[in-house]
């Protein structure tokens, strides 16, 4: 590691501006490294301020009168500022694809059986493959019926793609069955069969069937991140999708805010109605939020009654108007039992804000300690956390006893 970073620092140092685009590209490669190794961003922030402090240090320290200090300070500081810009830029962009590779949005928002889904196209290519091996071993190969024609492709065409897109999967099985079409289409016009023609389309058929049962593989792992109760995200994705929010606010000097929710009087819901109600409020409220969010925020089931919303690109005042509204929205909107009764469900939230300082759990704790204040002070309101000074604001009006 020594070693290289000598060489690192010499490299940025020692570049002419012949050297910028070979420069560029090192910085992206640090970058890209740094996000596959999933090294949090505060780190690389802070292994940038360590090594411009101390070549700095070293300068001020030297009495010879060599340099202009004050010109070299400036050099430094400028040439490790661009190169943490171009090594944040390739970070975030490879941490955003490995966080939209699990495609966690997607699977939210197609909310699809895909256990159902997955046996039905498996038969659907399984009745195409039959078909096919049949009419080649009835020599009536130009009878053959395109891929991207049959039932397994036209649901890839319009409804895998969707799902498996961005997957190195997606892309292979399209080649594949752009190839086989390809054969048959050649078949088709010229009416002969090429020589190991069976052979080539039994082996696409394997293989074909091996990526897309290595599909619906990955994505079924993504489908466990889910709450079984209420469809949202679990925690499972929360450290993921907070660094990735917080590399993107330093890149991209956007801020992003979080709320964190906390069902008032659940526990006398659960008492009184029972669990099978307890679990319908906790249902409403998930829904409820997430037709009140829009599609790039993301919501989260954090506890036992608590959600837990990730606000992107959001400043804090527009966080605080959003929250309020969630927050009405749920007081004004009463839960229909079978019963024919209502419930009145309030919340309480604790709303805290990215400011290029905290970190993901510090972030979360600021939440968390300005949710505990919304409770103490009577619930059915918003306390907001203000990082850089811990002044906290209250929105909403107090649930009265």
């Amino acid at each position: 590691m020594r070693k290289n970073l000598y060489f690192y620092i010499k490299a940025v140092f020692s570049a002419s501006p012949e050297d910028i685009e070979h420069l560029c590209l090192l910085q992206k490669r640090m970058g890209s490294a740094y996000a596959r190794l999933e090294i949090p961003a505060h780190l690389i922030a802070y292994g940038f301020f360590i090594i411009k402090r101390q070549i700095t240090s070293l300068f001020l320290a030297d009495k010879s009168d060599q340099f202009d200090t004050s010109s070299v300070i400036i050099y430094i500081g400028s040439m490790m500022d661009f190169s943490f810009k171009f090594v944040m830029r390739a970070y975030d962009s490879r941490f955003r694809k490995a966080v939209e590779s699990k495609e966690v949005l997607r699977m939210v928002s197609l909310g699809q059986d895909l256990a159902f889904e997955r046996e039905t196209q498996v038969r659907t290519f399984f009745a195409w493959s039959t078909q096919t091996l049949t009419l080649l071993c009835e020599n009536r190969a130009q009878e053959i019926q395109l891929v991207e024609d049959s039932d397994f492709g036209l649901w890839f065409t319009h409804k895998g793609r969707n799902m498996f897109k961005g997957t190195r999967e997606f892309d292979t099985i399209q080649k594949e069955i752009e190839k086989i079409d390809s054969d048959i289409a050649l078949v088709q016009n010229t009416g002969e069969v090429p020589k190991k023609f069976s052979e080539k389309v039994y082996r696409s058929i394997r293989k074909i069937n091996f990526l897309a049962e290595n599909s619906f593989h990955q994505i079924e792992k993504v489908e466990s991140g889910k709450d079984p109760l209420t469809k949202v995200l679990n925690r499972r994705f929360l450290d993921a999708v907070m660094q990735n929010e917080i590399s993107y606010s330093m890149t991209k000097e956007k801020k992003f805010c979080i709320i964190l929710f906390d069902i008032d009087h659940f526990k006398s819901i659960n008492d009184k109605y029972g669990h099978l109600v307890g679990d319908d409020v906790l249902c409403f409220v998930a829904n409820t939020l997430v037709a009140l969010l829009r599609v790039n925020d993301y919501i989260f089931r954090y506890g036992g009654e608590e959600f837990l919303i990730i606000l992107t690109e959001m400043t804090p005042q527009e966080a605080q108007k959003c929250a309020e509204r969630l927050r009405a929205s749920m007081e004004k909107k009463p839960l229909l039992l079978s019963s024919g009764e209502t419930i009145s469900v309030t919340l309480s939230g604790g709303l805290t804000f990215f400011d290029g300082k905290t970190n993901a759990k510090v972030l979360i704790n600021q939440a968390d300690q300005a949710l505990y204040k919304a409770k103490r002070q009577g619930r059915n309101r918003i306390i907001t956390s203000v990082p850089s000074d811990g002044t906290t604001v209250v929105i909403g009006e107090p649930d009265l006893p």
